[in-house]
Parts: C-alpha cells; structure tokens; sequence
C-alpha cells in the first residue's frame, strides 16, 4: 500500500507493529525507505503517546489493510484520543476471481465524505515474489510446490488443495451400494481433510492468516460425508463449495 502512494503524497509514514509483527514491521521499512518513503515503527503500545508528541500542526489518515477488526478500531481509538479529530479513512481493493486473484490490480484509494471533487486512488505497485520472500524470511523454494502460489498483484498467498484420491473401482462400489467402498471413502475424505488443514495451518503460520486464500475444487455432494468435509474446510476458511 504504501508503494502505490507518490513519495510526496504525506510527509510520514507510521507503521504500527505488535509484538508478533515487529520483525515484519521493520523488514518493510528497511525496504520502503529503500525507495524514498519517510517512514517510521512505532509499537502499538506507544502509538497514542507517539502521535500526541508530533503536536497539533499534522493531519493525520489512517490506511486499512485486510487484518483483525479489533486492530484497526485499536489503531483509529489511538488516531481520535491523541488528536481529537477523525483522521481521513484509506482502503485497498480490487475485483477478484474465485480463486483469489485480482482482475485489474489492486488499488489503495481515500474515502470521502461527499462525491465532490476528484477521486484519490492510486494502483499498488506489484510485490515480486522475492521481494515478499525477504520481507517474510522465508525460502523461495515454499513455492516450488504445485500447490502454492504468490499474487504479486494482491500480494497473497494462494494455496489450492489438491483433489482427493478417489479411485474408479471404489466409486463404482459406492454406486453400487456397499457399505464398505462408503466406509473407504470416508476414511479418504478424512484424510484429505487432515492432509489440507495440516498444510493451511502451516502456511498461515509463516504469512499470517490473512494473507493466505485457500481454496479447494468442487467437493462431492454424495456421499453426505463429503458435505460435513465441505463444512469443515469453509469454517477454516477454504473456498470451493460443492458439484
């Protein structure tokens, strides 16, 4: 987001980190000081303390990236406290596809309060995956995986399950009605759901939850045990449905 912005478009820049995000924090911004921007770290433990000490000659936006509601009223709290004013709203977006992918780029544009005047949105500059690698301190080779995949565009994760294991013979044996093929494919759709849950948890671990889209093809409808499966994999956030 911040690289979508023209350098002179605010005088500073503030990241707000956590403890959890501090060693992610200060990789960006080595990196977008590295490009011009005048940017700063501050813990969100200090942040109202922080913005009170800049006085009162500032105007300040706060821009909302995809993370925790709780954060962002955190940060806005943060925002109105230490400047008593409600500071100018940033968002990102873009159309996507089902799988993730943005159609078009993705943009970073200021919410106004009217519909007079010109619109303030600017196109964010693609993330290569090298760059985001660095950023994350992770290996390259992550995404030597068929599976795996970085969107510089939206600067996402995409993760696709691979389709489940279910042979000709045993489908056969569904359809003909034996318990026991029905039995095996149970065990299959437990498997595969273990299998993809383990991997997801994994990758989220390493690019946090919100910048992993996790999708699944088309699950059977029958037999019903493929339906709970489906269940299982929306409440963990996979997208796909059923046939």
């Amino acid at each position: 987001m911040i690289l979508g912005l023209p350098e002179d478009r605010f005088d500073n820049i503030i990241l707000r980190i956590t403890e959890i995000t501090a060693e992610y924090g200060h990789k960006i911004l080595e990196f977008v000081s590295s490009e011009g921007y005048e940017v700063n770290v501050v813990a969100s433990t200090n942040l109202e303390s922080y913005l009170g000490s800049l006085g009162d000659d500032w105007e300040f936006d706060l821009a909302i990236a995809p993370g925790r509601k709780q954060d962002s009223m955190s940060i806005l709290r943060a925002v109105i406290s230490s400047t008593g004013v409600m500071p100018g709203i940033w968002i990102d977006f873009g159309k996507r596809t089902g799988r993730g992918n943005t159609k078009g780029g993705e943009y970073i544009r200021s919410l106004r309060n009217s519909t007079d005047g010109e619109d303030d949105v600017y196109l964010l500059d693609e993330i290569p995956m090298e760059v985001a690698c660095n950023i994350y301190n992770v290996d390259q080779e992550i995404f030597d995986e068929s599976w795996l995949e970085w969107d510089p565009k939206s600067c996402k994760v995409l993760l696709k399950a691979g389709d489940p294991d279910r042979p000709t013979k045993l489908l056969e044996a569904i359809d003909g009605g034996e318990k026991s093929a029905r039995d095996a494919d149970k065990k299959i759709a437990r498997q595969w759901e273990s299998e993809w849950l383990g991997e997801v948890s994994r990758v989220r671990e390493i690019f946090g939850l919100h910048a992993v889209i996790a999708s699944h093809s088309p699950l059977p409808t029958k037999p019903r045990h493929w339906m709970a499966t489906g269940a299982r994999m929306k409440h963990h956030n996979f997208r796909g449905g059923h046939k």
